[in-house]
This record gives C-alpha cells, structure tokens and sequence, in this order.
C-alpha cells in the first residue's frame, strides 16, 4: 500500500452545517474531518483516492453512524509530494450506496417492489367455507366466476446479455420448489425484456413479475357427465336416472367415475380433479435477491 500513515490532524471537525425541521422534527448534520497521510512513493490523485487507507465513499463514521462519507478532497503538499491533506465530508443526509445509481447501468442494483394483481377464480364455496348451491341443493356448474386480487412480487434487473429464449424455462410456469416462504405451485412467474442503450453501455432491463396465490393456480373442476363406468367391463354407459331413461344432462360422479346416487346427490360431492395446465420450474435459480 503506498500510504504508510493516515492520521487525524489535531483538529476538531468542523461543523459546516446543521439543519432542523420542526415539523418533521429532525436535524441534519454535515462536518468536515481533515487528515494527513503520508505516502512511500509519489501518487496521483486517481490512485491517491483507491487506496485501501482511504474510506469508501458512503461508509459511515464510527462515532456517529447515522452520518456517511459523502466527499474526499486530496491535496498534495506543494514542498513535499509525498504528504497530503485529505478532508473527508460527512453528511447524514448522504444515501447509502445501494440507493446510489452507478453511471454503469449494470451496477445498478436490483428493483424490488410489491403490489396486486387481478384475477377471475371459481367460486365454488362463499366466504364463510360453504359450498355454492342452487336453490335446489345442488352445486352450481359451470361455477360463478368473481375478480379477486392476488399478491405480485416484482423484480427489474439489468444484464450485459439476455437470452429471449431462457424466458421460456420460467415464464408462466409455477414455482416447483418452496419460493420466498411460499408452497409450491402457488406462484406463477411472468416475464418481460427490454434492450436499453444508456451512458454508452447497451444492457438489457428484464422485469420478473410472481403472482402468488395461496389456492395454487393448477385448473380444478368437478366431474359430472352423461356417462359413466361399468361395473364388471368398465366400459362406458349411459347414465339413467330414477325411470330408468338415459339423463339429458351432465349427472355427478365419483372418483371411480360412476353416478353418485340421487338420494346422497346433495350429500356426497362429484369427485374433485386437478389438471396439470401449467409446468414448473424453480424460481431460486434465477438468483434474485429476496425477501421483497
């Protein structure tokens, strides 16, 4: 390290400025500390301020830690090249360097927001656990569809390269392993890219969009038909109802698809089936930083 001292002067900080809000009821501080250093071969100024002895910008001050380097000015003793006197500025109203736009536009750091997202659902049962019945006593099909809001997660991240063909491994697929706390297959991923051109780097902006719903998002529906299984053969029947003539409309059935008897049609629900309409894939391997 070319710099072998870097001390304090014996001088208290100066207090450049100090600011209050009576109304928000908080103060500003911004102060100045001088140092000397003392370097074992002649620098510039660009490598002056790389040297490991040299604080960060954004670093805080040990006695106060709500306060953060904002400013460094280096000047080189005109009798002796290898002294300096370096002021460091301390603000706290300095951001930390994570909320710091890099003039590289992939330094950026990742945006994390969160908000809601619209969706049409089934309503099979009402809000206190019911099941939704025709004034008859049976299950109302096809279900009434309702608007309800799910929970979306959103991340912007920029990247030197993309390619528009990876979208294709995540984009409306759920999620195959637990994500963010949330169980699988209650969070379906969409994706959108967008090359950019700023401050000379061309990068593209790719938005990562998670709609989590907690009734998971693999189609369920209830099982009724004009036929049904026959016992012995398995082959299929009509379905007849009490006079012995072939049903006109769809009729309920079990899980063995067979007709679900009228006297327990109000007690014994047609079997439930969930269809696979969406692949998986696991969000952790997109690498996004979580905890939105």
């Amino acid at each position: 390290m070319p710099i072998v001292s870097f001390k304090p002067l014996l001088i208290a900080p100066s207090q450049v400025g100090r600011e209050f809000s009576a109304v928000n009821r908080s103060a500003n501080r911004t102060f100045d500390i001088p140092y000397q250093a003392i370097t074992d071969v002649r620098m510039d100024d660009d490598d002056f301020i790389k040297d490991p002895y040299i604080p960060s910008l954004y670093s805080t001050f040990d006695q106060n830690p709500l306060c953060r380097l904002g400013r460094i000015n280096c000047l080189r003793n005109d009798k002796n090249p290898l002294v300096w006197t370096v002021t460091l500025g301390y603000s706290s109203e300095v951001p930390k360097a994570e909320e710091v736009e890099d003039d590289n536009p992939l330094n950026a750091p990742v945006k994390r927001s969160s908000g809601w997202h619209e969706i049409q659902v089934p309503m099979r049962r009402d809000v206190n656990g019911n099941l939704v019945r025709l004034t008859n006593g049976m299950l109302v099909d096809p279900p009434i569809m309702v608007p309800r809001t799910v929970r979306a997660y959103r991340f912007v991240k920029n990247y030197a390269t993309w390619n528009i063909e990876y979208e294709d491994g995540f984009h409306d697929h759920l999620n195959s392993a637990v994500w963010m706390g949330k169980a699988t297959e209650t969070v379906c991923c969409k994706i959108s890219s967008e090359e950019n051109w700023r401050k000379g780097v061309n990068f593209f902006t790719v938005t990562f969009e998670f709609h989590y719903n907690k009734l998971g998002w693999q189609p369920l529906f209830y099982n009724y038909s004009t036929q049904q299984r026959e016992l012995v053969t398995n082959k299929l029947i009509p379905i007849l109802n009490d006079k012995f003539l072939p049903v006109t409309e769809p009729w309920p059935i079990d899980s063995d698809g067979r007709k679900i008897a009228s006297a327990d049609i109000l007690t014994t629900l047609p079997a439930l089936t969930e269809v696979d309409g969406y692949e998986t894939a696991d969000f952790n391997d997109l690498g996004l930083p979580l905890g939105v």
